[in-house]
């Protein structure tokens, strides 16, 4: 990064224009930093714009710098910059910002030798760097800043006040401020931790019940069944179907019992393959069939009403009217449940036929599918305003994205269609800056 800097400050000197005195420039930049420190907000001024007007004010004409000292000035420009461009740093922390980039200044003009020494500059890139990360785990509230915020400020107003005396000052920030990042990552990782592990869960119920739902279909599509069957199945033998799936597996003897179980009572409850129905065994009594279910029922802790196990077990018995029999499809089996988003394709369809705008939401669709844990998203609202969100957790299958703010914490949850939209009108997008406490998987 030195390297760049030193070749970003490469000047010609204007003729027309005397030098200014450096002793002027220290001082000029003493008085820039005096004002900075009292405020709170910061003025928007890079650092060589603030201190050529500066200078202009005393003298009371145009002045250019000194060849060294221009050089010095820029590359601190430089490194601030390469800092702020991460969109998703607080407005706090890009004041606190403002107000080192003047004491780098003071430092490196005073310094020349920090244009020369990686080993210099160090310190000065390791606070700036730590105040991106401590950003990471939030240094305000609504009320101004939180108590870490206040720590920090503290520190770097310390360090402005004591740099000129105590050669040591920089390394001894940064020591300061390192416990700070460490608890601020901390803070960041056990918040995500906590989101991607609801996430986990949720994604892993919904794929148990797009299985059940899946499974039941198979077995019960167009089967005619009474309506004491489907108060049994929704919700008691559904949950027990989802539970087992989540803790036995779907490959499991358990699982497999449960669904022959339902096979055996749907084909002797409906009229027409009930008189086809053969017992192998005893298993195919009414009896058996019940108390097979209630076996299952209390396996998770569950009991169906009384009367619909009644009226099921005279149903298996042949002593229920066929007239009150209902026919089961797909779409009313997903109702019944709740679960139409499962049922519902979750491919998102292009919504223009016009060719060139299709290929272009197709790509973007590509790119919201290739998008990895870590990666930065700005949105922007309708109004204006802009966040940038680190994406925490996506799906196995893509299609479930959720975004946490600079502490960790839930922001947004989005699905594949709304994410690509997102790209394709702007409101979204990928941002080059990381998070430093993102991390993949």
């Amino acid at each position: 990064m030195l390297d760049v800097a030193r070749q970003s400050t490469i000047k010609t000197a204007d003729a027309n224009k005397p030098v200014a005195d450096i002793d002027a420039v220290l001082r000029s930049l003493s008085t820039l930093q005096d004002k900075r420190a009292l405020n709170d907000e910061g003025d928007g001024r890079k650092l060589k714009s603030a201190l050529l007007e500066q200078l202009r004010a005393i003298s009371g004409s145009d002045l250019q710098l000194p060849a060294e000292t221009e050089r010095a000035i820029d590359m601190v420009n430089y490194l601030v910059d390469s800092v702020q461009e991460d969109e998703a740093l607080s407005v706090a922390v890009r004041n606190m910002i403002d107000k080192l980039e003047m004491t780098l200044g003071r430092e490196a003009v005073r310094n020349e030798s920090m244009l020369r020494s990686e080993a210099e500059l160090q310190p000065a890139l390791q606070i700036l760097n730590q105040l991106e990360d401590v950003d990471g785990g939030g240094i305000t509230t609504e009320a101004g800043l939180n108590a870490t915020g206040h720590q920090v400020s503290t520190i770097l107003a310390q360090l402005a006040k004591e740099w000129e005396h105590n050669s040591s000052a920089f390394k001894e920030a940064v020591e300061k401020l390192q416990p700070l990042v460490e608890r601020q990552r901390k803070v960041y990782a056990r918040n995500a931790e906590r989101v991607v592990s609801s996430c986990e869960g949720r994604s892993r119920l919904q794929r148990a019940r797009q299985v059940v739902l899946r499974r039941l279909v198979e077995l019960l599509e167009g089967r005619r069944v009474p309506p004491s069957f489907v108060d049994i199945i929704n919700p008691h033998w559904r949950n027990l179907l989802v539970n087992t799936g989540l803790r036995q597996g779907t490959r499991s003897v358990e699982w497999k019992q449960q669904l022959q179980a339902i096979l055996r009572v749907v084909v002797r409850l409906d009229p027409d393959t009930r008189n086809q129905y053969v017992p192998p065994t005893e298993d195919g009594s009414g009896e058996v069939m019940i108390r097979c279910i209630v076996k299952g029922l209390d396996n998770i802790g569950a009991k169906a009403p009384a009367h619909a196990m009644e009226q099921l077990y005279l149903a298996i018995q042949g002593e229920v009217p066929d007239e009150g029999y209902l026919r089961v499809e797909t779409y009313s089996l997903a109702n019944l449940f709740g679960w139409r988003d499962i049922a519902r394709s979750q491919e998102p369809m292009p919504p223009v036929s016009d060719g060139k705008e299709r290929r272009r939401w197709l790509e973007n669709l590509r790119r919201a599918r290739a998008m990895e844990a870590g990666t930065n998203v700005k949105f922007t609202t309708s109004d204006g305003e802009a966040k940038v969100c680190p994406l925490a957790w996506v799906d196995t299958l893509a299609e479930h994205f959720v975004f946490v703010n600079r502490r960790g914490q839930l922001d947004r949850e989005m699905g594949l269609g709304e994410l690509t939209q997102g790209l394709v009108d702007g409101s979204a997008r990928v941002s080059t800056n990381m998070s430093p406490h993102c991390s993949s998987g």
